[in-house]
């Protein structure tokens, strides 16, 4: 670093480091640095890089070597072939202009490098005239749209099904099957995104003065929001509005949760009692005019993975004991589909 200029020098060092291949090692990995300075998200860093990596594979040139004919070939492709959203090419279009960005800063030197090692130097390739424009704030399909309450009900009572399913066949995955049912119910009860409902732990419900029907479930603290960029999870409070939902979580804590751990504390464990981080699947591509329940392809996909499609002899006799134990303590009247899942309790 220069002392007299401020400038921070960064000179690969490796005495590998003179081929292209090393050097561009060394520049993404100069580029994860940075952003971890900067308090960005593994997952977003590691995003950043797979689209860098990417467009260098199709391109099959170096950054020194890329020009504006391979951004609008490569674009051209993502939009005609591979069909992404305008969406996803803009996030890629941004991740490329940062990266750019970086290698263009006279701080880091990575030009000159270029320049000095391979004849050229890194340039901006990411321009307004190549750009996708951000014209509105909403840019989702407009084939996209909310559930009516009869869907969202047929899903409640799809996901009960799926529980009574599993304890009927004998096998393994009705805890997990219960689980899920009760996630979706809590994700839609409070709000909640797919990454929220998963870091749901026992504390985080509390009592609402101004609510007392609702028990110990009166509010709930979501402490994993939605990030603000380098910044960390923001919290909120949600306020508990359906009658429903502190029984359906309480039921769900007093007979299904005790199975996955003994002495619990996240709200939506795996099957192994440990914390669970993967997102809720579910197959939403059907016709909406078909009754969900009567197709067998619409099943809740376990938080853990599949449930094995068989279970050994020698565990076969617990697991019929633990099912039978599950459907004792869960079986309870099935309301009705007709009415509104705003004052029906959704499935169990």
């Amino acid at each position: 670093m220069s002392v007299a200029s401020g400038r921070v020098t960064h000179l690969p060092l490796r005495p590998e480091a003179t081929s292209p291949d090393a050097v561009f090692t060394d520049m993404v990995d100069s580029w994860r640095r940075q952003q971890l300075s900067r308090n960005f998200r593994h997952e977003t860093i590691s995003g950043r890089e797979r689209t860098i990596r990417r467009f260098a594979d199709f391109t099959g040139h170096f950054p020194w070597e890329w020009t504006f004919a391979d951004v609008e070939d490569y674009f051209a492709y993502t939009r005609s072939v591979s069909n992404l959203s305008q969406a996803t090419v803009r996030a890629y279009q941004t991740n490329l202009k940062l990266f750019c960005d970086f290698l263009t800063d006279p701080a880091y030197d990575w030009s000159e490098v270029c320049g000095r090692s391979f004849g050229r130097p890194v340039t901006q390739i990411i321009t307004d005239f190549n750009r996708a424009t951000h014209t509105q704030q909403n840019e989702q399909q407009a084939t996209k749209r909310p559930f009516s309450r009869r869907e969202l009900q047929d899903f409640f009572d799809l996901a009960d099904l799926e529980v009574e399913r599993v304890i009927n066949s004998g096998r393994k995955g009705a805890i997990a099957a219960y689980r899920d049912a009760i996630a979706f119910k809590t994700a839609y009860a409070w709000g909640l995104r797919a990454n929220e409902v998963t870091h749901l732990q026992l504390v985080d419900f509390s009592r609402n003065p101004h609510s007392p029907q609702f028990g110990d479930f009166g509010v709930l603290h979501v402490r994993y929001g939605k990030a603000q960029k380098g910044a960390a999870p923001k919290r909120r409070s949600v306020l508990t509005v359906f009658e429903w939902s502190p029984e359906a979580v309480h039921r769900w804590i007093r007979t299904g949760l005790p199975h996955l751990a003994a002495q619990p504390t996240d709200l939506f464990p795996t099957s192994q009692g440990s914390s669970c981080r993967s997102r809720i699947c579910v197959d939403v591509s059907a016709p909406t005019s078909m009754s969900w329940a009567s197709r067998p392809a619409w099943t809740c996909i376990p938080f853990a993975g599949p449930t094995s499609p068989t279970c050994s002899s020698s565990t076969a006799s617990s697991t019929r004991s633990s099912n039978n134990k599950l459907a004792t303590s869960m079986r309870r009247p099935h309301p009705s589909t007709r009415q509104s899942p705003a004052t029906t309790k959704p499935g169990r």
